[in-house]
């Protein structure tokens, strides 16, 4: 109470970016020792990440204190940061090893150019006076499109899931044997039936 405007706006904004470091912090802690290494639980937990984004932004724009406005911004970066981790770590396992650096770089290129147009687009919002309670609560609103884009995904990878893999070890590029390791991970209950002409003893 003692603090004037200035010092109060300026210890707001400083915890509110501080959680979202916070957030940032706790998705992917969170969401990596619960998935681990399965990628059917990356996925899921994309389609979590969403709907606390929406979650965390629906209630920033209905907070009415700082401490609640600080907990919902930590919910909603938990959310985005974990959306971000599981889909990188999806996106580099898909691709080979001479390709990574380049898909990394576009892939955290796009990110940042979507995050300064949105932006952008708030700053114009808010500045044609749009309330920040409304802007927060129609970010929220909107994240529930790419959940629901995100749910019917998922939906059609289940039904394409195959009954059984025939694999042959022998295979050009990445080799069968690493293509057996990214099926694995993808799905440990997959059943995979291996043709081989490999007889050596090394190979069993």
């Amino acid at each position: 109470d003692g603090l004037g405007p200035r010092r109060a706006g300026m210890l707001g904004m400083s915890l509110l970016m501080g959680a979202r470091g916070v957030g940032a912090l706790i998705g992917p802690l969170v969401g990596g020792y619960w998935a681990g290494q399965r990628q059917t639980r990356m996925r899921l937990g994309i389609f979590f990440g969403f709907l606390s984004v929406a979650a965390g932004y629906i209630a920033l724009g209905l907070a009415p204190t700082l401490g609640w406005a600080v907990a919902t911004v930590i919910l909603a970066h938990a959310g985005g940061s974990l959306i971000w981790v599981f889909s990188t770590t999806l996106l580099q396992l898909q691709t080979q090893d001479r390709f990574r650096g380049r898909v990394f770089s576009a892939d955290f290129g796009f990110l940042v150019i979507t995050m300064s147009f949105v932006t952008y687009l708030a700053g114009i919002a808010i500045d044609a006076g749009l309330s920040v309670q409304t802007l927060s609560v129609a970010v929220g609103v909107s994240a529930f499109l790419p959940a629901v884009l995100w749910l019917l995904a998922l939906r059609l990878w289940r039904e394409c899931r195959p009954d059984l893999i025939v694999l042959d070890l022998t295979l050009p590029l990445c080799g069968g044997d690493e293509v057996l390791r990214r099926i694995r991970a993808e799905d440990p209950d997959t059943r995979i039936l291996i043709l081989s002409a490999r007889g050596q003893e090394a190979d069993k």
